[in-house]
């Protein structure tokens, strides 16, 4: 974690994107955050994840102290797939997202208002042509769906560092 920060530091910009307990905003828990500095490599920090045999977790307090001056540093520009959530849900734990400098789903939306979608998924085909893991591939579908916590920690690694990792990329598109 000190080492990434120190990277986040470094670099003046992070591509974030924040795994949690639900789609609501205001009522969604943490499970992990990804990181993304430069394409094709992304960070996984898990955080919440509880599931018999889970392997220990640094705790969420002592990961979001490391990460509040970087969260809350205004010249560190930071980049998201509608980064208004992850604010939403760091706000709950008294940090206040600084220096957003780039959202995904709002440049689709100026740049293509009449798209149908506008979600990371559809992004990334439309611009990248990549298909991407999907949510319902991680957590399940209906009455089977897990909540992301009980999701193990490399399959919500592969899930989360995609996600960070083509926000990245469609920011240099977009």
């Amino acid at each position: 974690l000190e080492r990434l920060i120190a990277q986040i530091k470094e670099k003046g910009m992070v591509c974030l994107d924040t795994e949690t307990t639900s789609e609501n905003p205001f009522r969604a828990k943490l499970v992990g955050i990804s990181f993304c500095l430069e394409e094709g490599k992304a960070i996984y920090l898990p955080l919440g994840h509880e599931y018999a045999g889970a392997p220990a977790q640094i705790s969420i307090e002592d990961a979001l102290e490391a990460l509040k001056p970087v969260f809350e540093d205004g010249d560190i520009k930071k980049i998201g797939q509608n980064i208004k959530y992850d604010a939403e849900v760091l706000r709950f734990y008294n940090i206040s997202l600084a220096g957003i400098h780039f959202d995904t789903m709002v440049a689709s939306y100026v740049i293509n208002p009449g798209l149908r979608q506008h979600n990371l998924e559809a992004l990334s085909q439309q611009y990248l042509n990549h298909k991407m893991i999907s949510y319902s591939d991680v957590v399940g579908k209906g009455k089977k769906a897990k909540n992301f916590s009980q999701v193990k920690i490399e399959a919500a690694a592969q899930y989360s560092c995609e996600d960070a990792d083509i926000t990245f990329r469609l920011m240099r598109v977009l």
